[in-house]
């Protein structure tokens, strides 16, 4: 599987050389970079496809996946700001799940 990602990962990027402001084939990168378990790759990847696309519906859902990538390489600070992010930008049905994520965040920055 692990070759099958990084073929995919690749394909991404030699996409990206073509078309450098396709925030679509920068988040298919992060979904990439994530199931390869390279969170540094995927933070890069989805934060460009935020600086692309700002405003795109689904900002709220790239900033909480971002807030989970910082929380697992263990950087509570950029956690905490991209989970405040989503709960910002995210429908109501979501409110509850990002609170406790910030939360979650704001006891591990808590933590020595």
């Amino acid at each position: 599987q692990q070759g099958n990602l990084e073929e995919a990962a690749h394909c991404y990027e030699e996409a990206l050389v073509i078309s450098p402001k396709n925030s679509q084939v920068w988040r298919a990168l992060g979904d990439t970079y994530i199931a390869a378990q390279e969170w540094a790759d995927a933070i890069r990847a989805l934060t460009h496809t935020l600086e692309l696309k700002p405003n795109v519906s689904d900002a709220w859902n790239v900033h909480q996946v971002i807030a989970r990538l910082y929380s697992q390489i263990g950087d509570a600070e950029q956690a905490l700001f991209h989970a405040q992010r989503a709960l910002g930008l995210a429908p109501e049905n979501q409110q509850e799940m990002l609170q406790d994520l910030v939360v979650q965040i704001e006891s591990l920055r808590e933590t020595p």
